[in-house]
């Protein structure tokens, strides 16, 4: 591992960025929490599947939300008067269901996202009410109420929150403890900070985060281009040839 190799991983990072997050408004999802959600299930979905199924599963789930009008239920706030109704969650899941979310945990990750927005947030804007925690200085916390969402877990709620600070400038507000917390490891993370020698193949998630911060801050790249540069590194179509310049290109 060289300083100039992790330098060159995580200037794909602002690949990622221009093509994945630059079509977001942060006025309008500060504005609309439907728009709001939406992004959090960009996030939310992505759950170790090929990405195009993921995308099918989300694209089926929000014309069965739209629907029903569950996104002007929460914009104008008035799905607390049904969601804590066992009986409508069930028969929200059940619509999902015949709407063609076949997945279980991806009906009941929905359900609990909406109990999730009508206990911890007033307007049940989820990018709000994260974006105000983390300038607060709790991004632990937001991240451990994530993580405690059905269906979201470490690294889901890790890519949510990574790309949230990332899209409103919010670097300053994390502490140094937290930036693990803004590493989501998935696979092509997890090769690419391997063949790196950054990580190795038997540790634990929690040594992984924290080796590649580690390292990123010895390179003086920040961890969140660096992660988003692995990302990007295994999605692109030329994954070989964009590993192959950045690990043996010195």
């Amino acid at each position: 591992m060289t300083v100039d190799q992790i330098v060159r991983i995580s200037e794909f990072g602002k690949s990622y960025q221009d093509e994945f997050l630059s079509e977001f408004d942060t006025k309008l999802l500060e504005q609309d929490s439907w728009k709001a959600l939406l992004f959090f299930f960009r996030c939310s979905f992505m759950r170790g599947r090929r990405d195009t199924l993921s995308g099918d599963f989300l694209k089926k789930a929000i014309t069965v939300l739209e629907k029903i009008s569950l996104n002007k239920m929460i914009v104008d706030n008035t799905i607390s008067d049904f969601i804590q109704d066992e009986e409508w969650q069930e028969n929200l899941k059940r619509k999902l269901h015949s709407g063609g979310v076949n997945n279980r945990v991806d009906r009941k990750m929905i359900v609990s996202t909406l109990i999730f927005l009508n206990e911890q947030t007033k307007d049940n804007n989820i990018v709000t009410y994260s974006t105000q925690k983390i300038r607060k200085g709790l991004l632990g916390k937001v991240y451990l109420k994530l993580d405690g969402v059905f269906g979201i877990g470490a690294k889901l709620a890790s890519f949510f929150l990574r790309d949230l600070v990332c899209l409103y400038r919010l670097e300053s507000y994390v502490e140094d403890d937290d930036l693990a917390l803004l590493q989501p490891v998935d696979v092509w993370v997890d090769r690419v900070t391997e063949r790196l020698g950054i990580i190795e193949t038997n540790d634990l998630l929690e040594a992984k985060r924290e080796k590649i911060v580690k390292a990123c801050q010895q390179a003086n790249v920040h961890p969140i281009s660096f992660n988003q540069g692995c990302w990007y590194a295994g999605y692109s179509k030329k994954t070989d040839e964009i590993l192959a310049q950045a690990i043996t290109s010195v």
